[in-house]
């Protein structure tokens, strides 16, 4: 068993030396807590920052989210995520998202119109409309906006009679 005095004895033959260790980790623990704060403060900048960009793609997006067309819309404009799928009111066309590249702006697309494939596969960017007919008419798709693991899209029904009574 250690004895005080054997305790003391090396205390005092080695002041110095401990002294200077105690100085050395109070400096280190002073060291990391100013990095702490630093760290966590630009760790709030860049989440403001982001935050930020967020709102400025959105406001973005709905001020592209003017309706492009006078046709009545079968799908009001809603977020899709990746892997589900969005039906027209009139059940004739289904828009499933396969996959979302929001660094690019793009998605991957598969349209069924009256229950058969019609575009499968097919990459849209933000902004980008697609036409495919259907029975009911012509299906008009618009994508608005592509963020995270959804995008946001749209869809117009344009009926073959429309065009035959302009005429």
């Amino acid at each position: 068993m250690l004895d005080w005095r054997h305790l003391f004895r090396l205390v005092h033959d080695n002041i110095a030396i401990l002294f200077f260790a105690l100085v050395i980790a109070i400096c280190g623990l002073a060291w990391l807590m100013i990095e702490a704060y630093r760290s966590h403060r630009s760790r709030d900048e860049i989440f403001k920052l982001r935050s930020r960009i967020s709102t400025l793609e959105r406001e973005r997006a709905m001020a592209t989210l003017a309706v492009p067309t006078t046709d009545p819309m079968v799908l009001t404009a809603r977020w899709v995520r990746m892997g589900s799928a969005a039906t027209t009111t009139d059940g004739g066309c289904l828009v499933m998202v396969d996959r979302v590249f929001p660094a690019q702006r793009r998605a991957v697309l598969t349209l069924r119109v009256d229950g058969y494939p019609a575009l499968s596969g097919h990459s849209a960017l933000a902004g980008q409309r697609l036409e495919v007919s259907g029975k009911y008419g012509m299906y008009i798709l618009q994508v608005f906006s592509v963020e995270g693991i959804q995008t946001q899209l749209a869809v117009w029904l344009r009926s073959h009679h429309t065009g035959a009574a302009s005429t």
